[in-house]
């Protein structure tokens, strides 16, 4: 939970930078409302589950298809991430070395919660690599290095 809570809150840095209000708004009222909705879902298949067992195969299952969801999400962050870091370069916003000192910091942050998620990981349904992917999902790099680009935008407007 505190992973999900700090990825929310670093991700969207980037909203109240931007100087616009209804970008803030949108952003974070249709995030939240997807965040609850899919929590919503989940607790109403896991309020009509009555078996222990077939909630524990019905993890074995959904372990099989979350690898290459998981994979395909951080690839698009991987190059979302790239992206902005070519942009900001362009765009004269960061150095390299400020772009990759970024990315070397959120791996301090992000190495040390994988690796204590993957130790302490109670459902032996799912594996390290899962663990790993969700704490890599949780916590933003690309929004993060988005905020010199929203404060440009603030300040040119």
């Amino acid at each position: 939970v505190s992973t999900v809570a700090l990825g929310f809150n670093a991700g969207f840095w980037w909203t109240g930078t931007t100087g616009r209000d209804w970008i803030m708004l949108v952003v974070v009222i249709g995030s939240g409302i997807a965040f609850v909705s899919m929590l919503m879902a989940f607790a109403l298949w896991f309020s009509q589950q009555t078996d222990l067992t077939a909630v524990k195969g019905s993890l074995r299952q959904a372990r099989e298809w979350i690898a290459p969801i998981a994979i395909t999400l951080l690839s698009a962050k991987l190059i979302a991430s790239i992206c902005i870091g070519f942009q900001l370069s362009r765009a004269k916003l960061a150095s390299w070395t400020s772009i990759l000192t970024i990315c070397l910091l959120w791996i301090l942050v992000v190495a040390p919660l994988a690796w204590t998620l993957a130790k302490i990981n109670p459902i032996v349904e799912f594996k390290a690599f899962h663990c790993v992917a969700f704490v890599l999902l949780c916590v933003p790099l690309a929004r993060v290095l988005a905020l010199p680009i929203a404060m440009f935008h603030n300040r040119h407007r």
